[in-house]
């Protein structure tokens, strides 16, 4: 929806949640993550409880659905971000130093401060990470232009391989960056973030080289991620990593759980256009090697 078209918060809180009527027994709000019998749906089609979605679209400066990111209503002049592009991307820049991410991109001569990197189990070559980091600045410095926008009509190959360093560069930048906006982990959030992120190579891998739409690919992911959060965490880790500042202004650690996942989808819908690229460069080459050959035989040859 065009923007000049978006309704005004109040109108979207008050006529832009639909009921979803009875839910199953399984389902759980990804912003509570818990059972709710309250389920609205959001106009690009996301469930929440309905509590709990309104909590957090009445949060000041927040007008995006958690999940899709799209936009589900306009925000007044005064609620505009006060940052610029140069402070988001310093910002970054800072996280990346931060998180150890910083000497992926980096010659050997230049100091890291001996920064160690959070593999979460997860093998991978530097040269990857070299690529995933860049990967993973370049979209959280972008995060409010609507990265996955540009691939809402595409589809998303997950590839287990491919999207293993980018797991690793995104949950090592997210603490990071969290901790330069002023909202550092407690250690139960840590400790909390560390077991979610050691689940999800087995989750992508159970997924690997299937083809999902882009926009739900988070939601998969999360869905398949709650049947196994409850085994990778104690109820303190999840209560201090889940409930954590649910009624403030703030980003909470729960919404950074969402950012992974958008990203991993971003990733996810790149690579695929990556292939089909790919797959089409090999297609014209093959024809224009067997138009080729044709000409060969047919050429007569030539007499000495």
């Amino acid at each position: 929806m065009p923007k000049d078209q978006l309704p005004s918060r109040a109108d979207f809180l008050s006529s832009g949640l639909a009921p979803a009527g009875p839910m199953p027994s399984d389902f759980l709000c990804p912003i509570l993550y818990d059972y709710s019998d309250n389920v609205v749906k959001t106009t690009c089609g996301h469930l929440y409880d309905k509590d709990a979605i309104v909590s957090y679209c009445s949060r000041q400066s927040t007008n995006r659905c958690p999940m899709c990111r799209q936009e589900l209503f306009s925000l007044s002049h005064s609620e505009a971000p006060a940052t610029t592009d140069r402070d988001v991307h310093r910002l970054v820049a800072q996280a990346m130093r931060q998180s150890g991410l910083w000497r992926f991109g980096r010659t050997e001569q230049d100091d890291v401060s001996g920064a160690v990197v959070e593999t979460f189990g997860i093998m991978a070559t530097d040269s990857g990470l070299i690529r995933a980091a860049a990967n993973a600045q370049h979209y959280l410095g972008n995060l409010d232009h609507d990265l996955l926008d540009e691939h809402r009509t595409h589809r998303a190959l997950i590839n287990a391989a491919h999207l293993a360093p980018r797991i690793i560069a995104m949950a090592n930048l997210i603490p990071a960056w969290a901790s330069v906006n002023g909202r550092p982990y407690t250690p139960a959030q840590q400790d909390a973030w560390i077991s979610i992120v050691r689940e999800l190579p087995a989750i992508v891998a159970g997924h690997d080289n299937g083809t999902f739409d882009a926009v739900a690919t988070p939601h998969l992911l999360r869905t398949t991620l709650d049947a196994v959060v409850s085994r990778a965490t104690s109820q303190d880790e999840a209560n201090a990593f889940f409930a954590a500042g649910l009624d403030d202004v703030e980003t909470t650690p729960a919404d950074d759980l969402i950012t992974l996942l958008n990203f991993l989808a971003w990733c996810a819908a790149d690579y695929r256009i990556e292939v089909a690229r790919r797959e089409s460069w090999r297609q014209a080459a093959e024809r224009q090697h067997n138009a080729q050959r044709q000409r060969q035989q047919g050429e007569p040859c030539s007499m000495m």
